[in-house]
């Protein structure tokens, strides 16, 4: 068996990401124009992709297993892509697989970042909201006179997140 299954595993991961690229910038715009029906869909099409990536490393795992089987590189760990690309003694074997990973690794980098900012934006469009309800609502200030024979002590109903007094 060659390396070749690793390289295809690979190759499929890497435009599992470019999908997940994708639907990331997607939900990125349904989250500014606050459109939560294609919010929803693009968090299931995600979930769904995100089994794929699993599936497909899961594949990718066990095509190094094979590879070092037939290697005869017994070891408790698996090996890294790295340390596959160290045992191919083709040059252009070695570059495709490193190639490959230096790909999958930029990817992965822009799917971090983009995440992070959806998040961002996420929490800012939920305090927007809790803002807008305190506005709204209001918060009930807290009593001026407590009964010091009170068994129990004054708790507001809503105590709100924000501090409108200040």
């Amino acid at each position: 068996m060659s390396h070749q299954p690793i390289v295809d595993s690979l190759e499929r991961t890497y435009e599992l990401f470019g999908q997940l690229l994708d639907l990331l910038v997607d939900k990125k715009e349904f989250v500014v124009q606050d459109k939560l029906t294609e919010l929803t869909h693009a968090l299931s099409k995600e979930s769904r992709l995100l089994k794929r990536i699993a599936e497909e490393e899961r594949t990718r795992a066990e095509a190094v297993k094979a590879y070092q089987f037939t290697i005869k590189h017994f070891s408790r760990e698996p090996l890294t892509l790295a340390g596959v690309a160290q045992t191919l003694t083709s040059f252009a074997d070695k570059s495709a697989v490193l190639e490959w990973m230096e790909k999958l690794t930029s990817r992965a980098e822009e799917i971090r970042k983009l995440n992070e900012t959806n998040q961002m934006l996420v929490q800012q469009a939920l305090d927007f909201a809790n803002l807008s309800v305190d506005l709204l609502v209001g918060v009930q200030d807290e009593a001026v006179y407590q009964d010091p024979t009170a068994q129990t002590t004054y708790t507001p109903n809503r105590p709100g997140l924000y501090d409108f007094r200040a």
